[in-house]
């Protein structure tokens, strides 16, 4: 009979975890890398990979991102190979003249030709290794081409087998084939991914809330891994987004009317107004990192009557953390003090997306941690600000 045989200390990690969210619970919302509370059983994000446009949920190893998984997933190899050109897939020729025969792709005469055959939605990735065999050679060149989108290989002009690394692109149609003026035949033909994207659909909400964040559209979905490596900031996984569009839309954070809440947020921010938290279609609520010239950084938030202080922001990798309550909005950079307004009146417009304010201001740079609570936790500050500091190390 079989046995299943359990390592103690994992065991004993599990059960001894004690997360943020267990120490200062009760968070509207709770976006993290790292597992945040004991009781959370579901996953960390869910990633769609670049060379075939699948997804999958990715959890956590030992309360962090499993990372291993993650790579191991988005860089899974698929290959695609004709030896010999048995008619398995179609080839087209769109100039001079070339056909499948006897096995090889013939080409007779050696007039300008291209020939391709449409895999393209199939393989969407980054780095891939190109071999292919002349035989027969007679005269001219032949290349190795990504008919649709550039990533041409190199002119060859003799019997022998050759190997290609090039960089092939995510979007669009990726159709592979072969031009040039080659009088002769192309036998053995394989496309391999080496490297591919992993980019974030869901950001999932460890609260009790189940507010996640999703991004069901391609093109504004960040990054978590970036031509085959695990996207880090100072050692630990972080989600990248471009500056362009994306973003993650979220259902509205905060429905207090009072305007009292807490933000704690790790970031590393590279543009010049990106927004952290905001309202996605128009103006009002806004948690934002700004830049009148780019030596003078600035944060802004505004108070309940949605005026703004500006902050002195940090160098590379900060921890920003937002109290609102009492009459006061008091805004820490890195657990110290850096601003303070008078905050009363009601919050009307309550943030409904990660990275984008109104109709633009998208965040560039990385985030690995946004936790929300819909009270001032100033109480709680510096505890909840070390524990985060503990794990990422900032300042």
């Amino acid at each position: 009979m079989s046995k299943t045989y359990f390592n103690i200390s994992d065991k004993l990690r599990l059960y001894e975890f004690d997360g943020m969210l267990d120490q200062y619970g009760d968070a509207a919302a709770a976006y993290s890398l790292r597992k945040l509370r004991n009781g959370y059983t579901g996953d960390a994000i869910r990633v769609r990979r670049s060379s075939d446009n699948t997804e999958r949920d990715m959890g956590f190893y030992d309360n962090e991102l499993d990372t291993v998984a993650l790579l191991n997933w988005v860089n899974e190899e698929y290959t695609f190979i004709e030896e010999p050109f048995d008619g398995a897939y179609t080839w087209n020729v769109a100039l001079g003249s070339a056909s499948v025969n006897g096995g090889v792709l013939d080409f007779p005469d050696g007039v300008n030709t291209v020939v391709f055959t449409s895999i393209g939605n199939t393989l969407k990735t980054q780095q891939v290794r190109v071999t292919f065999t002349i035989l027969n050679y007679q005269s001219g060149s032949i290349k190795f081409q990504n008919y649709n989108n550039g990533a041409d290989g190199t002119n060859r002009t003799a019997d022998g087998t050759y190997t290609e690394i090039l960089t092939i692109s995510e979007s669009g149609n990726n159709n592979f084939g072969f031009g040039g003026t080659l009088h002769g035949q192309i036998d053995d033909f394989k496309i391999e991914q080496l490297t591919a994207d992993g980019h974030v659909h869901t950001w999932y909400d460890q609260s009790a809330n189940a507010n996640h964040a999703v991004q069901g559209t391609a093109t504004a979905q960040p990054k978590i891994v970036d031509a085959g490596a695990v996207v880090e900031d100072n050692g630990k996984p972080a989600i990248i987004y471009d500056d362009v569009d994306d973003f993650f839309p979220i259902n509205s954070l905060f429905t207090n009317a009072d305007g009292e809440h807490s933000v704690y947020s790790v970031i590393n921010q590279n543009n010049l107004a990106g927004t952290i938290l905001g309202i996605v279609s128009s103006g009002g609520y806004y948690f934002r990192y700004t830049s009148t010239t780019p030596s003078s950084l600035l944060w802004y938030l505004p108070n309940t009557t949605n005026a703004a202080m500006s902050l002195t922001g940090p160098t590379g990798q900060g921890l920003i953390s937002l109290n609102i309550g009492g009459g006061t909005a008091y805004a820490y950079v890195n657990n110290t003090l850096n601003n303070s307004i008078s905050s009363t009146g009601p919050l009307n417009n309550h943030p409904n997306g990660i990275g984008r304010y109104a109709s633009a201001n998208y965040f560039g740079g990385y985030m690995q941690e946004i936790v929300a609570y819909e009270v001032n936790t100033i109480s709680s500050r510096n505890d909840i600000n070390t524990n985060i500091n503990t794990y990422y190390d900032i300042y």
